[in-house]
C-alpha cells in the first residue's frame, strides 16, 4: 500500500499542472481499488478506499464520459463493496447491480476488453455463492456468469482468472444441486475441468489452489451424502491446500477449507483428532482474515460438538 500511496501523490502532481487530465483521476481510482482489495483480503472494511476511488472515477467521468476504464474501475470498486458485503453476512444484491450497470458501460464502449466481462462474470459468482447461502437457485445467475465469462474466455484464452471464476460459478452451482438432492456430479466435472484448465494456465495462483481445494471439499461432502467414502477427496483437498499456503501463508480461504476438510474427515471417520485439527485451522483463517467469522463459527461448532460428543 505505501507505493500505492506514492503513485497516488504523484498523480496528483500530475493533476496540479493538468487538471484537466482524465486518465490521471482513472488511474487513482485504478490505486484505490488495489488499497481497497488489500483490505479486503485481510478481513478489513475497504469502505473508505472504495469511496476515495469512486470519488475519482466520478472526477475522470466528468472530463471524459467516453473513458471506459472510469467505468471499469467504478464496477471494480463497487464489487469489491458487494463482496465485503458478502462476507460480514449482508445482502449485496445493490451493490451487484449498480456493478454490473457501470462494467456494461465499459463493454458499450469498449467491447474488445475482457477485463469488462470478467468483473460482470464476477459479480454473478458472488450472487450466486449468496443465493445458495440464502437457499436460493442460483441457476440463472450462474447462466448469466457463464454468459459473461466466456466472452472474457473467446477474447483472451490464456488468462487463468477467467477459468477460475468460471469453476467457481460451476461449484456454486453444484453446491446447490447437493444440497437439494438433485445429481450433482455431472455440474462437479464441469467445474473440475475447468478449475484444472486455471492450473495448467498458472501454476503460482493461489486462488487457484483455493478454489480446487474448494471443490474436494464439495465433492467430499456429496460423496458423504450418497454414503460413501470421502477420504481420498479430503486428502485431494488438503493437499491442494498446502500448495497454495507455500505460495501465500495468510491466504484466509484456504485455512478456511482445510478446517472444513478435516472436519468431513473426522465425522466419517469419528476421530477426535481430525476435529482438533479442525479447530486449529479454523482460528488459523480467522487470524488471517477476521471477515471469515461467519463461515467458520458453524465449522467449529460442528467441531466442537464432534469432540464433546466422543
Amino acid at each position: 500500500t505505501a507505493l500505492s500511496d506514492r503513485a497516488i501523490d504523484i498523480c496528483k502532481s500530475i493533476l496540479t499542472s493538468n487538471p484537466k487530465y482524465a486518465q490521471a483521476y482513472a488511474n487513482i481510482a485504478i490505486l484505490y481499488r488495489i488499497k481497497a482489495s488489500y483490505k479486503l483480503n485481510r478481513g478489513k472494511n475497504p469502505e473508505e478506499e472504495v469511496l476515495q476511488g469512486l470519488e475519482n472515477a466520478k472526477q475522470a467521468l466528468q472530463l471524459n464520459p467516453k473513458l471506459a476504464t472510469a467505468y471499469l474501475e467504478t464496477s471494480f470498486l463497487r464489487w469489491i463493496g458487494a463482496y465485503y458485503k458478502f462476507y460480514v453476512g449482508e445482502d449485496p444484491s445493490q451493490a451487484v447491480a449498480a456493478s454490473l450497470e457501470e462494467a456494461q458501460k465499459s463493454i458499450n464502449i469498449n467491447p474488445n476488453d475482457f477485463t469488462a466481462y470478467l468483473n460482470s462474470a464476477l459479480n454473478y459468482s458472488l450472487m450466486a455463492n449468496y443465493q445458495v447461502d440464502i437457499q436460493k437457485s442460483p441457476a440463472i445467475t450462474v447462466k448469466n456468469g457463464l454468459n459473461f465469462i466466456r466472452e472474457a474466455e473467446k477474447i483472451n484464452p490464456s488468462f487463468s482468472m477467467s477459468w477460475t471464476v468460471e469453476g467457481r460459478l460451476l461449484l456454486a452451482q453444484a453446491r446447490w444441486e447437493l444440497e437439494n438432492n438433485i445429481s450433482a456430479e455431472g455440474t462437479f466435472k464441469k467445474a473440475l475441468a475447468t478449475i484444472e484448465r486455471a492450473r495448467e494456465l498458472n501454476s503460482n495462483d493461489a486462488d487457484i489452489f483455493s478454489i480446487l481445494a474448494e471443490y474436494y471439499r464439495w465433492h467430499a461432502v456429496w460423496l458423504s451424502k450418497k454414503s460413501k467414502d470421502p477420504t481420498k477427496e479430503v486428502e485431494s483437498g488438503l493437499e491442494a491446500v498446502e500448495r497454495g499456503l507455500a505460495i501465500n501463508k495468510n491466504f484466509g480461504e484456504l485455512h478456511l477449507t482445510k478446517s472444513a476438510l478435516y472436519l468431513i474427515e473426522a465425522g466419517f471417520a469419528k476421530d477426535t483428532k481430525l476435529a482438533e485439527q479442525s479447530l486449529k485451522a479454523a482460528q488459523k483463517a480467522v487470524e488471517a482474515n477476521p471477515a471469515l467469522e461467519r463461515k467458520v463459527k458453524p465449522i467449529r461448532e460442528s467441531a466442537q460438538h464432534l469432540l464433546t460428543s466422543q
